[in-house]
């Protein structure tokens, strides 16, 4: 069992639709990053959020990053992640509305017998650490793919979008 950490984070344009990832994930084994954009719609800025952690937790387990019984660290910029993926939001039609995210998380937690927990980096922040310099480039990737998306929407409505690599969350 090894200690894993994933940052990651997702952007949203509330008028198209466009959307993107982009993740860091390390271990003792390695580290991996990747960004995409969900191949499904996204309700907002939240699942968005948290789409994002579920492929970042998928991708780094299929690159080897994590592996059975690791404890992950998630550390995501939405507040509402962690009570999302633990199913503990208080309105019970919040609860309905991101049921099949917590359901892919939880698909992947109890298949993979990995503990995640949770942590709030503050987005957007000057701080001058290895976190957030991570996070930082996560946004940045994850914003990018936001308007490569868009320009393409622009260009052809049918497009669904692109993503990297075959994810869970593209269920949702």
């Amino acid at each position: 069992m090894a200690e894993a950490t994933i940052i990651s984070d997702a952007s949203v344009c509330p008028k198209s639709g466009a959307n993107g990832y982009a993740f860091w994930a390390v271990s003792g084994r390695g580290r991996f990053c990747g960004e995409g954009s969900f191949k499904t719609a996204v309700v907002d800025t939240a699942a968005a959020e948290a789409m994002g952690a579920i492929n970042a937790l998928y991708c780094a387990l299929r690159a080897g990053v994590i592996a059975t019984g690791d404890r992950v660290l998630v550390q995501v910029d939405n507040l509402a992640v962690p009570a999302m993926l633990a199913g503990e939001m208080k309105r019970k039609r919040s609860l309905a509305r991101y049921a099949p995210l917590r359901s892919a998380f939880d698909a992947l937690s109890v298949r993979y017998g990995i503990q995640v927990r949770f942590r709030h980096v503050r987005g957007h922040s000057a701080q001058n650490t290895p976190r957030f310099a991570a996070q930082k480039l996560c946004d940045r990737a994850a914003r990018r793919r936001m308007r490569q998306m868009r320009s393409r929407l622009a260009v052809s409505p049918q497009d669904s979008g692109s993503r990297s690599g075959t994810s869970p969350a593209e269920i949702t």
